[in-house]
């Protein structure tokens, strides 16, 4: 399995596993050690169905791929729907070989859910939960994705964060611990700062999940109005905020993009800028998981200067 094959390449602590035996049936309880899905070192890169080179073209340096983006297949409901050629002119069949290749080599790939156009999606109430649950499933198990990452925008307008952590737990219920979970938002948004810290339980055919619900929280430091300066200190202090709250800075990630981006003048720094943030962390003994870039687009067109200035300074 590729999350085995990751577990090798990249040691990591993995929760343990209590064993509940009750009138002939076990039950698998989490216990409240953290588990660890992701890599090590997360260097990770958004690849857009719109238009991205292959997966298998991508700097070796990079170890998380987010699969952007499964969309709503009804608008107002949870049910998601997911075509990998919008544009990218990679069909199913090529892009699940080539997430098998890249998971091979030890990267995680996950699925992200929404983006800034996300058709309408919704997930509020119980009915809503069981309909992202189930679509997110049958996309992981379609693509043989790792993990789902939350990029419902709109500030959260169709997002209750009861019902997001529902959602969570049951998917690590369901698939298991090494089924990771990211989150990825405006910075400073209430509910997924609330959402990073919160904790879930869930029982799906026999086994439990307990805890952690979100393994990855990476707020999006791109796309606002600000000089490189007052990015880099909104990045340092966003970090510091969540571990004063209680987050391992094993569960944060810096979201970049760089000067060059297709986004425009507000959305572009430096990796440079974002590296230098990240040093200032880790210097203050915060040494977050890594960071993630939009687009891998760029990035292609560029010679991936994203992955390769980050996996040098991770060691990926």
């Amino acid at each position: 399995m590729p999350s085995a094959l990751r577990r090798a390449a990249v040691p990591a602590l993995v929760g343990v596993l209590a064993l509940a035996v009750t009138i002939g049936v076990v039950t698998a309880v989490r216990s409240t050690e953290p588990a660890e899905p992701l890599p090590r070192a997360v260097v990770a890169e958004y690849w857009r169905a719109d238009g991205s080179p292959r997966l298998t073209t991508a700097s070796e340096r990079v170890t998380v791929f987010f699969l952007a983006f499964a969309t709503s297949a009804q608008p107002g409901t949870g049910r998601l729907t997911f075509d990998p050629d919008q544009g990218s002119g990679v069909s199913p069949e090529q892009l699940r070989a080539d997430i098998a290749a890249v998971q091979a080599r030890g990267a995680a790939v996950l699925v992200s859910v929404g983006g800034a156009v996300d058709g309408g999606i919704v997930v509020r109430t119980d009915e809503q939960v069981d309909e992202v649950v189930g679509s997110v499933e049958r996309i992981c198990d379609d693509y043989g994705c790792d993990g789902v990452d939350w990029d419902l925008e709109q500030g959260g307008a169709g997002t209750e964060l009861g019902a997001l952590v529902r959602a969570s737990a049951r998917l690590k219920a369901s698939r298991g611990a090494d089924f990771a979970v990211t989150v990825s938002a405006e910075p400073g948004l209430r509910l997924y700062e609330e959402f990073a810290l919160a904790e879930g339980e869930a029982t799906v055919a026999g086994r439990t999940w307990r805890g952690r619900v979100c393994d990855l929280y990476g707020p999006q430091f791109y796309d606002f109005a600000q000089t490189a300066a007052e990015r880099r200190a909104d990045i340092v202090a966003t970090a510091r905020r969540l571990v004063d709250r209680g987050l391992e800075p094993s569960r944060f990630a810096i979201g970049t993009t760089y000067a060059g981006s297709a986004l425009g003048e507000p959305g572009q720094m430096p990796v440079e800028d974002y590296l230098a943030a990240y040093r200032t962390l880790a210097d203050a003994g915060v040494r977050v998981r890594g960071a993630y870039v939009w687009d891998m687009t760029i990035e292609g067109a560029g010679g991936y200067p994203f992955a390769e200035a980050f996996g040098a300074a991770l060691g990926t």
